[in-house]
């Protein structure tokens, strides 16, 4: 086994990540659907989510854990099963590490749904208990895979230490994960829960999607080298600073409050910084150059998120979820959705020049974004009673959203695999400099 990972063939795994993105295509509709007969029967407590007001812990872990831990973190795992070879000219993962991951998470991201429907608290908390366990598990699975990608990485085009701390972060997060479940009235570990997840572990995770696209995969340069060296040091302090800020606002203390407020805008600030939004902006839209609209998109996300941080901080003096939704679902998904897509057409061999933006997904989901952030966004949430109808619609439109994301993998999986080579565009020249009889 050890010999095959050293082995330097970039092929061995291509192709991998179809299998993954398949389970996640069909895992999306599965979740919306449960999600979809939840929210029909019992608006209120989306309504309750969304302000920040948490009627059930359970429910609540829940879905956090189900749609940051499993129906999405699939695509990311998916992508770097595919590329990692690609890119590090190593072959750190194992075909049956992959089918254990596929299978054990899908599992739980099922046990977790059926929670949701169960008749009594406690038979929700034994089979959220089961779920969480077995998404533990396939991420816990992939840690050996990480170090090994992070020892063995040789080349310069490899990138520095820190695009690996999302991955790194894994096997910690599934055991604060499982922590979190058995302590779930504890409200600093449920504060955590969501502060580790989304605020850290999803933000770096957008943070390497974009700048694997625009940087890597594009060669638009985003960050200098110097910056290269800078950046891990900063952004690892401004994490800790939240971390250490987030233990204080659970704490219910005024100054804590404020403090994780700035930690908040901070944190965000620091990932627009790397990313550089302002070049990525002037090559995409002044000089119209090839790119993927759904990671320009996730991109600007980043950048509303960050204002309404700065909005909380002046006007509404607290922190509410709708910042955070809109960093998930706004960025990650975007991001996760648009990479994965980009990545399938390199495989296919469809011309940069001939990409067709994702115009369907992109309106449906922003759309209802955008009615989210009018209808959640205190003081404007106050009319909500007033425009009721728009619930429906906000709701309608993210489900289009993803039934029509669906529709597109199936049609360029099922129907294009005969168009698929081996060895992606962009990464025939990676490939050739260590595997030159591909």
């Amino acid at each position: 086994m050890a010999g095959r990972w050293q082995k330097k063939n970039a092929t061995w795994a291509a192709g991998s990540y179809v299998n993954i993105f398949n389970a996640s295509a069909f895992l999306q509709i599965f979740w919306m659907l449960g999600i979809s007969i939840i929210y029909f029967t019992d608006i209120e407590r989306f309504q309750h989510l969304a302000n920040n007001q948490i009627v059930s812990n359970t429910h609540y872990l829940s879905i956090l854990f189900s749609i940051t831990l499993g129906v999405f973190v699939m695509l990311p795992v998916g992508i770097a099963y595919d590329t990692f070879p690609l890119i590090h000219a190593i072959a750190p993962f194992d075909e049956t590490i992959m089918k254990i991951f596929i299978w054990t998470n899908s599992f739980g991201q099922i046990c977790f749904m059926l929670s949701l429907f169960a008749s009594n608290p406690q038979m929700q908390h034994d089979i959220g208990l089961i779920a969480i366990t077995l998404i533990g598990i396939s991420l816990s699975i992939l840690a050996p895979a990480i170090l090994r990608t992070v020892n063995m990485r040789t080349r310069k085009s490899s990138g520095p230490l820190w695009h690996y701390i999302a991955g790194l972060a894994i096997p910690v997060i599934a055991l604060f994960s499982l922590a979190a479940w058995t302590m779930q009235d504890n409200k600093i570990v449920l504060h955590l829960a969501t502060v580790l997840l989304i605020d850290i572990f999803w933000l770096l995770i957008i943070i390497n999607l974009i700048n694997g696209h625009f940087n890597r995969r594009l060669g638009w340069e985003l960050i200098s080298e110097k910056g290269q060296k800078i950046m891990p040091l900063v952004f690892a302090t401004a994490i800790i600073i939240h971390l250490i800020m987030s233990i204080g606002e659970a704490a219910q203390s005024s100054w804590w409050h404020y403090s994780f407020r700035l930690s908040f805008s901070l944190l965000l600030l620091i990932a627009l910084a790397t990313v550089n939004p302002v070049r990525v902006l002037r090559l995409a839209w002044v000089e119209k150059r090839p790119n993927c609209d759904l990671l320009v998109l996730s991109l600007l996300w980043l950048g509303i998120i960050f204002f309404i941080s700065i909005y909380e901080i002046l006007v509404l003096k607290r922190v509410t979820n709708v910042s955070r939704v809109l960093l998930f679902f706004g960025a990650g998904v975007q991001a996760s959705w648009g990479f994965a897509s980009y990545l399938h057409l390199d495989h296919i061999g469809t011309k940069i020049q001939e990409r067709l933006p994702a115009k369907t997904t992109r309106r449906f989901l922003n759309i209802s974004l955008l009615i989210y952030l009018a209808l959640f966004l205190p003081p404007i949430d106050k009319l909500q009673h007033e425009i009721g109808p728009l619930h429906y619609l906000m709701y309608l439109l993210s489900l289009l959203a993803f039934i029509s994301s669906f529709i597109w993998w199936i049609s360029n999986s099922f129907f294009s695999l005969n168009d698929w080579h081996r060895i992606p565009i962009f990464y025939k020249d990676l490939v050739a400099e260590y595997d030159p009889e591909e």
